[in-house]
């Protein structure tokens, strides 16, 4: 499933097959700030600015939210090496560079959980 990153830059994209998956990838990327809409146009990560995003998350990830990523880095991993702009970058708002930073931290967390 494709997705739209919804901020105030750049229009931009990630993709997963696990909808939990993407959300959690909003959470890490927008830190409330961003919602995500599927393809078609509904709402699956809404914008926390205003609160409720503690009720979102542990409805969302009833085992935890710690838990779900622990359990699902690799998935999370690739669901970040998955960013796209939808055109050429306008904004200084570097959200593939986000994205990029958050894939390499999950890689070392992969890295670090196998050694």
């Amino acid at each position: 499933m494709k997705v739209e990153i919804i901020n105030p830059s750049d229009e931009c994209y990630l993709e997963s097959d696990d909808v939990r998956v993407l959300q959690a990838c909003g959470l890490f990327l927008g830190n409330g700030q961003y919602a995500l809409n599927d393809e078609k146009g509904e709402t699956i990560l809404p914008i926390f600015m205003f609160g409720g995003a503690d009720e979102f998350i542990a409805e969302t990830f009833p085992e935890g939210f710690n838990k779900f990523v622990d359990d699902n880095l690799e998935k999370i991993r690739d669901c970040f090496k998955t960013f796209k702009y939808a055109r050429e970058r306008t904004s200084l708002n570097n959200i593939g560079a986000a994205a990029k930073k958050l894939c390499e931290k999950c890689e070392e967390r992969i890295n670090a959980r196998n050694q």
